[in-house]
């Protein structure tokens, strides 16, 4: 598990600036809303090239979505949603000032959780991640992979229904910088410095989840 503020560094990055990356924090609400906000939580230091990166779990009806979000106030880009009951996205933007600022989630409907992860990205070059997903309807494995065109930072958020845990193995290892586990559902990210080539992530969980699904992003 990575300590929050640790920052994973490779040689290159925007402007001089070194491309790095760090968990931050994670918060989990319980309430049935359409619209939840987490309040005041922290962004880490100010820099131009600051890029909040969030990964969302929600437990969900099939066919609802994430429809908007914003960070710090600014707009944020949904660049995945996955919607299989268990359902992740990825969402980020870019927030130059400011240590702490409100994340806001707004779905198509009610959602009967929510819980986000948050990491602090600095020095890309290109502000478009690659991209892959897979949803998993039955087994215990979930794997995917992306190619990366230079050496990068990548990242891994998965969803199961059920299970206890989600180890992660690949280009991603460990049990993840965060995890949250609610009735029935569990969701778990981490985010690495990678190479560049053909870069996987496998989230493996404990038990036979029957729904979930995997997002794999990295960002040069």
């Amino acid at each position: 598990m990575s300590v929050p503020g640790f920052m994973p560094q490779l040689v290159g990055g925007s402007a001089g600036v070194v491309l790095a990356a760090a968990y931050l924090t994670t918060d989990y609400s319980a309430s049935i809303l359409t619209v939840f906000t987490f309040s005041s939580k922290t962004f880490g230091a100010a820099a131009a090239t600051r890029r909040i990166v969030c990964a969302v779990g929600y437990r969900n009806k099939l066919g609802n979505a994430l429809t908007s979000a914003t960070i710090g106030g600014v707009t944020a880009t949904i660049h995945a949603d996955i919607n299989d009951d268990r359902s992740i996205a990825l969402i980020s933007a870019l927030v130059p000032s400011g240590t702490t600022g409100d994340v806001v989630l707004t779905f198509n409907n009610t959602m009967e959780t929510c819980s986000i992860g948050l990491f602090r990205q600095v020095g890309e070059t290109d502000p478009v991640p690659v991209l892959a997903s897979d949803i998993i309807e039955s087994g215990n494995v979930f794997s995917t992979g992306v190619t990366m065109s230079d050496a990068g930072i990548l990242y891994g958020v998965a969803a199961i229904r059920f299970g206890s845990s989600i180890t992660w193995s690949g280009d991603l290892s460990g049990t993840g910088d965060f995890s949250a586990v609610g009735a029935k559902f569990q969701y778990s990210g981490v985010v690495a410095a990678v190479a560049s080539g053909s870069r996987t992530g496998t989230a493996t969980t404990d038990i036979a989840p029957g729904l979930g699904g995997i997002i794999i992003a990295g960002w040069i």
